[in-house]
């Protein structure tokens, strides 16, 4: 029998940032390299000290000079007196090794390492690289870099940035952790100007030593950070990474992350269907999805779905309907905001009739359009009627939160001020929590972003933008926290196979595994098969067939067969034995002649399964994240459709069940018109059996494919009738993302 467990629920991170502090809190600093005319080294120097940093713990080092900025400048670091917490290194590269050491002997418990010329560049520079991330680790030194320009930490202005940060960025709530150090320049500079705070602001540079997963765990670890962007190249930890996302979405911490690098040219082609559709793109997509990560695809989206989390939106009790109610003062905006929310699949709600009514008075004509609702210049002509109107409107139960687009003229006077106050004040005296819309990224006066921000009410530019921002809240908070589904273990039923099994794969000599260590891999994680025998003469498969009963399926098997139907090695509906004596010669002939090198193993004999659906249940490598699970629609028309969904593994029923949703020919198993609805429950148990396969063996499989899966009536189960497994011939991968 089957062995099943419940996983525990990811743990959350205790004292991640113990081990930053040095990076994020030094006492005290030196700046290997300092310069007044040197770009990245002046550009530290005058953040430091303009945020706030206190200058008499800047410690500038470089021979050339006796003071930088009013410091003192030293010209080694051991001139430096008493120890250090953090050194900044913006050498040369040979440099580099040389200065840590020096900094080692100081005592330091961090380093920054801005220097470029490493992994990024050539065979010297990852030898060099490798040689600096030893040291580190030898020492417990805390690395960041090299090859970044540097972070930011609000708390105590340690403003480590090799360029000059806006003058007008805060702090506030927002932890950011991107691979790209050009696009966090940017994504500050634009943050600053709608007033978004930061808490933190990494670039990971080549993450030599600490890397994209270790920054996150120490942000989860400070309750500060209530949101985080991340702009991810590639993981080193996608292990550590997705428990860690787990984290984030049992704390309530929104995570919005813009994958850059989604193209299917980097990902590697394989012999089976789940191979070439879970390109390294979409199987980050679905962990998004499964992790509850919000994904965005532009800087734009990240900076507005960013304001809206931080401003704290949330529906208080999300209705069934997830829409949104609108109020705009144009008729032509209705059009176009339903036009809108209907491409990026926000719902609109139509009010209730008791809504309707209590609206009717506001409105001189007899027929309206309810949502989005135009109030024309009722907030000019009658304020309070105006506000009247609103709290009607609000109160519909339907509307989970209410977006609102108002005057907006290039700078506020003080009664726009007035009106958006208190419109904000009335929708969240119904329970609902308001945003803020503009028609078009307009060329508005820093004041009305300040205002916004310090009514605490999330004020979105142009309105796509906005309302796919608005989309994503309420999505998130639609998804069931991690603690809240269970994650079911399979392990074989003895113990002791598993290592048999290991042992089995590592005989294997081909990419395609044997029918046997096929079937022995299936049988001991429980997926149900067809009755099947394989043959190896005419008379072997008549007699099978005769046990099994008819009719039959005949196809011959070959690791160089991986899809039979396209050289016509597969013979179905054979209803007696002069057909399988028959059909036996013919596939013997058909591979001869039409695939001569092929080595067979045999000729299939499996008894002919009927059912609601055929489906396709597999799993592929990604080079990142490991194994990814695919279900979809099954058969031949696997690739033609493309019609699937993907989830890592190991799977909640939750996710086995939303895979199953996600596929739009799905409803066919459901009892679409009428029809006999499939084992659902069966598909789900194959599902997590697979994926806790594809993890339990993710060294030595690269791929499995079962299509099709014939999903049988419901209580009836499901049978696997065709397979294709796949062993890892070798691994591979990558060190740097910048």
């Amino acid at each position: 029998m089957t062995m099943e467990k419940l996983q525990e629920g990811p743990q959350p991170a205790a004292g991640a940032m113990n081990r930053l502090e040095g990076l994020f809190r030094p006492k005290n600093l030196a700046v290997v390299g300092a310069s007044e005319t040197s770009h990245y080294a002046s550009s530290i120097m005058q953040n430091l000290l303009r945020f706030g940093y206190p200058a008499q713990c800047i410690f500038p080092v470089n021979p050339k000079y006796p003071a930088i900025y009013g410091n003192r400048c030293y010209p080694r670091v051991s001139d430096i007196p008493g120890d250090l917490d953090l050194a900044v290194i913006v050498v040369g590269r040979d440099h580099v090794l040389p200065v840590l050491e020096e900094s080692i002997a100081k005592k330091v418990k961090a380093a920054l390492i801005v220097s470029t010329g490493f992994a990024e560049s050539d065979e010297r520079g990852r030898r060099l690289q490798s040689e600096v991330a030893d040291l580190a680790r030898r020492h417990s030194v805390a690395l960041c870099g090299p090859n970044t320009l540097g972070y930011f930490s609000s708390e105590g202005g340690v403003a480590l940035w090799s360029a000059l940060l806006p003058k007008l960025l805060s702090p506030g709530p927002i932890g950011a952790l991107f691979h790209s150090s050009g696009l966090l320049n940017l994504f500050l500079n634009v943050a600053a100007e709608r007033c978004l705070g930061f808490r933190y602001a990494i670039a990971c540079g080549n993450e030599a030593d600490l890397g994209m997963a270790d920054y996150l765990e120490a942000m989860l670890d400070d309750p500060g950070v209530k949101v985080i962007a991340t702009l991810i190249e590639t993981v080193r930890q996608p292990e550590k990474l997705r428990c860690l996302l787990d984290v984030a979405r049992e704390r309530g911490i929104p995570v919005v992350a813009l994958r850059v690098g989604r193209s299917i040219k980097g990902s590697r082609a394989i012999a089976s269907h789940t191979g070439n559709m879970a390109t390294s793109g979409a199987a980050w997509q679905s962990l998004f999805r499964q992790k509850g990560v919000v994904s965005v695809d532009t800087m734009d989206q990240m900076i507005e779905t960013a304001i809206a989390f931080s401003s704290h939106v949330r529906p208080q009790q999300p209705s069934s309907s997830g829409g949104v109610g609108i109020v705009t003062i144009s008729g032509g905006d209705c059009s176009f905001l339903s036009d809108i929310c209907e491409r990026v699949d926000l719902a609109l709600p139509e009010p209730s009739p008791e809504t309707y009514r209590a609206l009717s008075p506001y409105f001189a004509k007899e027929r309206f359009h309810g949502n989005p609702l135009d109030v024309e210049d009722l907030h000019q002509v009658d304020e309070s009627r105006f506000y009247d109107c609103l709290k009607a409107f609000s109160t519909e139960k339907a509307f989970d939160l209410v977006c609102c687009r108002l005057s907006l003229p290039k700078t506020p006077d003080e009664r726009l001020k007035r009106l958006y106050a208190r419109s904000a004040s009335v929708v969240q005296e119904t329970g609902k929590s308001v945003v803020f819309l503009s028609r078009a990224s307009e060329p508005l006066d820093r004041s009305w972003f300040e205002f916004f921000s310090q009514l605490g009410v999330p004020f979105l530019m142009e309105y796509e933008k906005g309302l796919r921002a608005v989309r994503e809240v309420l999505w998130l908070a639609s998804r069931p926290r991690p603690s809240t589904t269970q994650v079911r273990e399979f392990k074989p039923a003895r113990p002791s196979i598993a290592g048999e099994l290991k042992t089995l794969l590592a005989t294997e000599k081909e990419a395609v595994l044997s029918f046997h260590a096929t079937r022995r891999l299936l049988s001991a994680y429980e997926i149900p098969l067809a009755e099947e025998s394989l043959a190896h003469s005419s008379g072997e498969a008549v007699r099978a067939a005769r046990a099994m009963g008819f009719p039959v399926v005949m196809k011959v098997i070959s690791p160089d067969l991986p899809h039979k139907t396209e050289i016509g090695a597969l013979l179905a509906n054979l209803a007696n034995e002069a057909e399988v004596e028959e059909a036996y010669q013919t596939l013997e002939k058909r591979v001869r002649e039409r695939a001569h090198e092929a080595k067979i193993e045999g000729i299939l004999v499996q008894k002919m399964v009927q059912g609601i659906g055929e489906i396709i249940v597999g799993t592929s490598t990604d080079p990142q994240l490991g194994p990814v699970t695919l279900f979809g629609l099954g058969g031949i028309y696997t690739e033609i459709l493309k019609e699937y969904s993907l989830r890592l593994p190991p799977l909640t029923t939750d996710d086995a069940r939303e895979m199953i949703h996600e596929v739009k020919g799905s409803e066919i198993l459901r009892g679409a018109r009428g029809q006999a609805s499939a084992d659902i429950d069966a598909i789900v148990d194959i599902l997590m059996k697979v994926s806790q396969l594809a993890l339990d063996f993710g060294k030595e499989l690269e791929s499995i494919e079962l299509n099709p899966l014939i999903a049988l009536s419901n209580g009836n189960g499901a049978l696997v009738v065709d397979t294709l497994l796949s062993r890892r011939i070798s691994v591979s991968g990558n060190g740097e993302g910048r």
